[in-house]
C-alpha cells in the first residue's frame, strides 16, 4: 500500500458516498466540466497529509459543497437539498479502490457545518446557490 494512492481512495470513496444519498440531483466532483442542470452539487475535495513517525499519517479533508438550484418555484427546495446534504456529513467510510476495496479507514467530523446561503446570484437570472462546508480527520498507516 503507497500514500500516492490515498488522494484516489479519498475522492472516489467521498464521490461514492455523496452520489448514494443524493439520487435525482447531479453530482459533480474536483473540477469536473458542470453542466447546467435543475439541481447540481459541486464538491471540492481537499487534503492534507501529516506524517507523525515511520508511517503513521493524520489526513484532514475539508469539503466545500455547492448547492445550485436553477429556475425554481418552490423557494424552499435548496434547503431541502442542504438538509439532504448535512444527513451526509457524518464518518465517510474510504475504501482501498483499484487495490481490494476494503475499508481504508473512516473520515470523521472535527469541525461544525457551515451553510451559506447566497439565493439569486444576481437579480436577472433564476440561479439560487448556498455553500455547505465540513471538516474531517482520519488517521492512518502507510
Amino acid at each position: 500500500m503507497s500514500i500516492s494512492e490515498w488522494p484516489r481512495w479519498i475522492i472516489s470513496s467521498v464521490t461514492d458516498h455523496f452520489d448514494e444519498g443524493l439520487t435525482d440531483i447531479n453530482l459533480y466532483v474536483n473540477n469536473q466540466k458542470v453542466e447546467e442542470d435543475h439541481q447540481t452539487v459541486i464538491i471540492d475535495i481537499d487534503h492534507d497529509f501529516e506524517k507523525h513517525d515511520s508511517n503513521n499519517y493524520t489526513i484532514e479533508v475539508r469539503l466545500s459543497i455547492v448547492v445550485q438550484i436553477v429556475d425554481d418555484s418552490d423557494i424552499y427546495s435548496i434547503a431541502d437539498i442542504n438538509g439532504t446534504i448535512l444527513t451526509l456529513l457524518k464518518s465517510i467510510p474510504i475504501y482501498r479502490y483499484g487495490l481490494d476495496s476494503s475499508l481504508f479507514g473512516c473520515l470523521q467530523p472535527i469541525s461544525k457545518v457551515r451553510i451559506n446561503n447566497l439565493g439569486r446570484i444576481q437579480p436577472a437570472n433564476q440561479v439560487q446557490r448556498s455553500i455547505i462546508e465540513q471538516e474531517f480527520k482520519m488517521i492512518a498507516k502507510e
